[in-house]
């Protein structure tokens, strides 16, 4: 048995990093590994764990600054005690702080450490990480752009293993009609989704800055709905002030976040993820959407982009910060079924092929096991 420990530097499941971990634990191999779990304190996530048969572990995971030392160190040893009792053979972590406070409390121990790469932007740090950890999954080529690829001592610690979902969960729907009843959206408008944390580095602004443009040229509107947090109260206010100063209060609905996301999907036409550079790895909106066979309009941003794959024709690309080709790209989609068709059967088919769970769990075991043999083992 290959026991696993996982670290969250959050307590809920607000986070796609934090879905993504309890999604790979609900689809280990049992009979092979054994999952626990570390996180800050008592929540939504540790809930779901110990639902998964996951054991749960409660420390605070601070920062690494000169004025934590002091607070870093004893919880360090405490969680040293914790690898050598449950005999821990990997750490597996998400976050760079808190992979590297890992790094601290494995000396000693035989845990090797895999930090799961999330982001694509590159930190001061990454040229110390990639000497520390034993290895690194990317959720994107993007995201393997950070590394230095180009040596062979870091190349073979490193693979890109895209996320996964439930391709069971996550399906497409003949008939949205009665779905949207439920939802309580209208059977017979176009419906737009965007579905994530609303702020700016998400595209929020240039999603609503189309909407404006298709309303000042008299083309149709599609019904936008929001589905997320506001990263902060002011973006709201901003949100509203669009709204209210364009006159769209009758095409966009801005709602909290949502358990069901999976339900908003697919009662919807067309998923605007229009991110901007350094504010995604890969979104997991991006293959969920697909999943479930629905349209795209992704921005060219890193692993937002390579998400839909340009050649598969699962959605549409646009430039960052760019209304005007989120307008065309809303504007193509919603006078053409016969295309959005064409996009929904695409996106289904390398949402299976590539991002069903089954498949990334099976490769996140062989890549464990390719870090347990010192790298002699052959990985996919």
């Amino acid at each position: 048995m290959i026991n696993i420990l996982y670290m969250s530097h959050f307590s809920d499941l607000r986070m796609g990093g934090q879905r993504s971990m309890t999604h790979l634990i609900e689809n280990l191999d049992r009979e092979r590994y054994k999952p626990f779990a570390l996180c800050p304190e008592e929540g939504e996530l540790s809930q779901k764990l110990l639902s998964l048969a996951c054991p749960v572990f409660h420390f605070p995971l601070y920062s690494l600054k000169p004025k934590n030392i002091i607070k870093c160190l004893p919880e360090a040893f405490r969680i040293r005690k914790i690898l050598k009792e449950n005999e821990i053979d990997i750490i597996h972590s998400d976050y760079p702080s808190d992979t590297y406070f890992a790094h601290l409390a494995r000396i000693g121990t035989k845990a090797k450490i895999i930090w799961h790469v999330r982001w694509n932007v590159p930190a001061a740090k990454d040229r110390i990480f990639e000497r520390v950890y034993d290895g690194i999954i990317g959720v994107s080529e993007a995201a393997g752009r950070r590394f230095k690829l180009d040596n062979p001592e870091f190349s073979k610690k490193y693979k890109t293993i895209y996320n996964g979902v439930d391709t069971n969960k996550f399906l497409p729907l003949q008939d949205k009609s009665k779905l949207r009843d439920e939802l309580a959206l209208p059977s017979d408008e176009f419906i737009l989704l965007f579905a994530g944390v609303r702020k700016e580095g998400k595209g929020v602004f240039d999603i609503l800055n189309a909407q404006v443009l298709l309303k000042n040229s008299e083309k149709d509107l599609p019904l936008i709905v929001f589905v997320g947090g506001d990263e902060q109260n002011d973006n709201r206010m901003k949100i509203d002030d669009l709204i209210e100063k364009h006159s769209l209060k009758d095409n966009v609905r801005v709602l909290p976040a949502q358990i069901n996301i999976s339900d908003w999907m697919r009662a919807s036409d067309l998923i605007a993820i229009p991110s901007h550079e350094g504010n995604e790895g890969m979104p997991r909106v991006s293959i969920e959407a697909q999943c479930s066979g629905v349209p795209l309009i992704v921005s060219d941003a890193g692993g937002v982009a390579e998400a839909i794959g340009r050649e598969e024709n699962a959605g549409i690309v646009v430039r960052q910060n760019s209304p005007q080709d989120i307008a065309q790209a809303i504007e193509k989609i919603m006078s053409s079924p016969a295309l959005s068709k064409k996009m929904s059967e695409a996106g289904r088919k390398r949402g299976k092929e590539l991002f069903d769970i089954k498949i990334h769990a099976s490769r996140v075991e062989n890549f464990y096991q390719y870090i347990l043999n010192d790298y002699n083992l052959e990985h996919k």
